[in-house]
């Protein structure tokens, strides 16, 4: 079921234009090593890879959370922030 609700959201936000946009992006992360994914599903937020960095619309989440299921999924991550906050 996991499985089947995280494919839906990468399918509707591939969908959407506006999901697709990274400049209204509320957190952004910048990987320590390698490239991002082009997309990730972490924490219920669906996440948009460019070269090494990563962003994502807000969630109702704390912004630590978001971070810290972000780490555990894709790996080490050198800079985060929320709504322009580190």
């Amino acid at each position: 079921m996991a499985r089947f609700v995280t494919a839906c959201i990468v399918l509707l936000a591939a969908a959407s234009p506006a999901a697709a946009q990274t400049s209204g992006s509320y957190y952004h992360a910048v990987l320590k090593a390698g490239a991002a994914p082009h997309d990730v599903v972490s924490s219920e937020v669906v996440w948009h890879g460019h070269d090494n960095m990563l962003d994502a619309p807000e969630a109702g989440d704390v912004a630590k959370r978001v971070c810290a299921i972000l780490a555990q999924r894709i790996g080490a991550i050198a800079q985060f922030s929320a709504g322009g906050k580190d």
